[in-house]
């Protein structure tokens, strides 16, 4: 029988269980403190009240940043950085819900307070408390016993691994190597490790933020590959990791251990995990192995949604103030609707209609054909200093200073682009796209990206920018958007790189 870890959050539900209690000890003691351990009536219902919201407030942080996932692994240096992160923004958004509320007669002192007793006590519990079940872990003889069952060069990786987490409800129990000579004594894989006689021995540095890392692993070979079942049989061995390249092997081997009630842990082939951003999950009730070029969470992506929303509607409202300045102008240079509409590609091949303030003639995409010849960008783009479409006057102040931009807020609110991401291309460009290219599509178009302000004006190769996109892609988060948006605004404001 296997006994299936619990969810993330009841595995370390009394670090957050305790982690209340203590926050609430100081929010009370701090209410206190404020007014001589005599507080009045009147505020009693208030400060109920808000020390509720705090609770709530400190929960939903904690389940945002994932303040426990591999909580026994940090050593006590990291963690005191989570729990300032926890209480920093907890108390951010304590102060923000008091605002909304319109409760401007909280004292400031009772945030003090109480941000600064919980944080110096939750951090001493948490350390504390790490230490004591770690010990017990250590000494404790009835946790799972892990086998490993792998191939010679695996099995230093895969056992490094294993212990990097040292702190999981399983020890290994030993190793068992398959398919290599077993008179190799070198270092198997990448793991830093290699065999001395009948064990395996793995010294690693020292990791940043880890507890208990840059010791030396030697973990025994238990027996021959031949006597496998003769072990499993006697020795005490309760789960068993295999991962061999022969798959005849590894279905009698799993079959056996099953037949003895052992349970059983195969690896996904590494022929099959070339990708890094790889996770299994459901898709329709079947369990897949998913790959992409990035995997992240899925509130961070709702996160990037909500700012896209109050973005658009800020720039939306800004918009149309420049209309009243704009449009005059676009039609004394040239008469004609004052937007310009362009079918475009957005995210994985969809079609959109982007918004501009038109600052060309309106036969500008006629015209297109017959400059191309004095295209400057290498590549599926087009790109022309003193380009003639470009309207007199209007025409080259607004793109110099990127007004005309400012109605793809439409398109952020719709949903079609985003005010962080790739460019969209135009249908003509998307048709001469080669594979490789599309990638740059997988990501939601933005208004502004890594690409704008990366100099752009000086990037006359199309292939860089695809660079650029694609590694934006990979590394994506929320404080790269964030980085690239103040770069924008300076960007912006000192015209560089404007066409």
């Amino acid at each position: 029988m296997y006994s299936k870890p619990s969810g993330k959050w009841l595995k370390h539900l009394d670090f957050l269980i305790f982690d209340l209690i203590i926050l609430t000890g100081a929010y009370i003691f701090s209410c206190l403190l404020r007014y001589d351990f005599k507080v009045p009536s009147v505020w009693v219902p208030l400060f109920t009240r808000s020390g509720v919201a705090l609770l709530v407030l400190y929960i939903t942080v904690a389940a945002v940043s994932r303040n426990y996932h591999d909580i026994l692994q940090r050593n006590r240096w990291a963690e005191a950085g989570r729990v300032f992160t926890q209480i920093l923004f907890t108390f951010v958004l304590f102060i923000l819900y008091l605002y909304i509320i319109k409760e401007n007669d909280f004292s400031r002192r009772i945030y003090a307070y109480s941000a600064g007793m919980s944080l110096i006590a939750i951090w001493c519990w948490r350390v504390i408390w790490k230490r004591i079940i770690r010990n017990r872990l250590v000494k404790d003889n009835n946790l799972p016993q892990l086998l490993i069952i792998s191939d010679r060069y695996a099995a230093a990786d895969i056992a490094y691994r294993i212990k990097k987490k040292q702190y999981d409800y399983f020890r290994i129990k030993g190793i068992v190597t398959f398919g290599n000579d077993e008179n190799e004594k070198d270092s198997p894989d990448k793991s830093g490790g290699f065999f001395n006689d009948d064990e395996l021995i793995i010294n690693r540095g020292v990791e940043p933020g880890r507890a208990g890392s840059g010791s030396t692993f030697v973990i025994p070979v238990v027996c021959k590959s031949e006597d496998i079942k003769a072990y499993l049989l006697s020795g005490v061995v309760d789960e068993v990791f295999i991962r061999v390249d022969d798959d005849k092997t590894e279905k009698e081997i799993t079959d056996y251990c099953l037949e003895l009630g052992i349970t059983v842990h195969i690896a996904l082939s590494e022929v099959n995990m070339r990708h890094t951003n790889m996770f299994i999950g459901k898709v329709g009730g079947n369990t897949v192995l998913t790959a992409s070029n990035n995997v992240t969470a899925e509130w961070k992506l709702a996160l990037k949604r909500a700012f896209d929303i109050l973005g658009g509607l800020a720039g939306c409202v800004v918009m149309l103030i420049m209309y009243l300045y704009v449009a005059p102008k676009i039609r004394r240079a040239d008469p004609g609707p004052v937007f310009f509409k362009q079918e475009r590609i957005g995210k994985n091949g969809r079609h959109f209609m982007i918004y501009k303030f038109r600052s060309m003639y309106l036969d500008a995409e006629a015209r297109k054909a017959e400059l191309m010849e004095k295209n400057e960008m290498k590549g599926h783009m087009f790109k022309m200093e003193n380009d003639p479409r470009i309207l007199p006057g209007i025409g080259a102040r607004i793109r110099k200073s990127s007004i005309d931009e400012w109605p793809q807020f439409i398109n952020v609110l719709k949903g079609d682009m985003s005010l962080v991401g790739t460019r969209p291309p135009t249908v003509d460009e998307y048709t001469h796209y080669e594979p490789h290219h599309k990638a740059r599509l997988s990501f939601r178009p933005g208004i502004t990206g890594l690409w704008q302000v990366s100099g752009r004006s000086e990037i006359t190769d199309f292939e860089e920018i695809v660079r650029l996109d694609n590694r934006y892609i990979r590394e994506w988060s929320l404080g790269l958007d964030a980085g690239i948006l103040v770069k924008t605004v300076y960007v912006v404001a000192s015209h560089k790189g404007a066409e």
